[in-house]
């Protein structure tokens, strides 16, 4: 059954919302949470899809998964590394991240081939390189869809990324905790989900330095203990909120984020003519009249402008005096909205 929004416009959007938790970060913990040997609290975990078929994930391969209120117990104590359903991995990206900590796990992994938006090619070349010189042996069976991996115990590397890829970065730095030695990522990518994800690793007794660098070092410790840990806000759907109220000339405040990692995209609101409030933890967007074109928009990896807000600032750059050129360099068919904008 499909679900039909009817959305009633030319209202202003007025006053203050708390900013979920991230998406980006909670897939990445969930990928981590192979590795724990005890039992994972995740407090305020996003109730959206992803999230759900992630869990799925989790339940296929023996782990217990307990929901009470706005916590998530995770048990990956009965874990096995057999039981991938190939759908769900369809369905979205990130459960090709299971494979390093599973390999590290059990020594062996399977995991169908991966899915995800149609926005580019997003190979994941980067992640096999990565795990091979981990002393990985990674493979493609045609016949059955899947990846194989298999590995006589993982070893420390130094692992040179050629671009500074955030999936690459988290599944790597993950994978790492179950190397034997110090494994040196560089070129690492530096996006504030990157050390959140590492804030929860060591939360559960993971050594890493350097996370938000381009250089991250992670001590194989093996196996991790169990811990409570909270999500942060999503800085996605905070630009979000914020670009929604400039487009309809309204007042909007974000409260629960830290507005350093939305840095690039209230430089682009000001630059717009978006009058902005930012403190410790809020940030509060408000304009009363139409924006001002930017000469370009350039997505870049963090901290540049980031491609996730690519569309939603371009559907506000409609309504401004003048001509923005809007230029994506991390995803190539990140456009498919443009002739939704163009429709007369």
């Amino acid at each position: 059954m499909n679900t039909v929004f009817l959305i009633r416009g030319g209202h202003r959007l007025t006053g203050t919302i708390k900013c979920p938790a991230s998406k980006n970060a909670a897939l990445a913990i969930l990928s981590a949470a192979l590795l724990v040997d005890g039992i994972l609290e995740l407090e305020d975990l996003p109730q959206i899809s992803d999230v759900r078929v992630k869990l799925a994930m989790l339940r296929d391969f023996g782990a217990t998964v307990e929901v009470e209120g706005n916590i998530v117990r995770i048990d990956c104590r009965s874990l096995t590394w057999k039981g991938a359903n190939s759908d769900r991995f369809q369905a979205i990206r990130t459960g090709f991240y299971l494979i390093g900590p599973m390999l590290g796990r059990f020594g062996q992994a399977e995991i169908p081939l991966p899915g995800g938006c149609n926005i580019g090619v997003r190979p994941v070349d980067y992640h096999l390189e990565g795990l091979k010189r981990m002393h990985a042996e990674v493979w493609i069976d045609r016949d059955r869809g899947v990846y194989r991996a298999e590995a006589q115990g993982l070893s420390a590397a130094e692992i040179q990324l050629p671009f500074p890829s955030a999936g690459a970065t988290q599944h790597l730095m993950t994978t790492a905790i179950m190397a034997k030695g110090i494994t040196t990522i560089r070129n690492a990518a530096i996006e504030p989900e990157v050390v959140q994800l590492a804030d929860f690793l060591k939360s559960c007794g993971a050594k890493i330095v350097g996370a938000g660098t381009s250089t991250v070092e992670i001590t194989g410790t093996g196996l991790l203990r169990g811990s409570r840990h909270r999500v942060p806000a999503d800085r996605i759907q905070a630009a979000t909120y914020l670009i929604a109220g400039a487009i309809t000339k309204g007042d909007v405040k974000v409260t629960g984020l830290v507005p350093d990692d939305s840095a690039s995209v209230v430089d682009a609101l000001r630059q717009a003519g978006v009058n902005i409030e930012a403190d410790g933890e809020s940030i509060r967007a408000w304009i009363d009249r139409a924006p001002e074109a930017l000469p370009e928009l350039r997505t870049m990896p963090h901290p540049g402008f980031p491609t996730d807000v690519q569309q939603p600032f371009g559907a506000l750059m409609c309504l401004a005096h003048g001509t923005t050129n809007v230029v994506e360099t991390i995803y190539e068919r990140r456009h498919g909205h443009v002739a939704e904008l163009d429709r007369k």
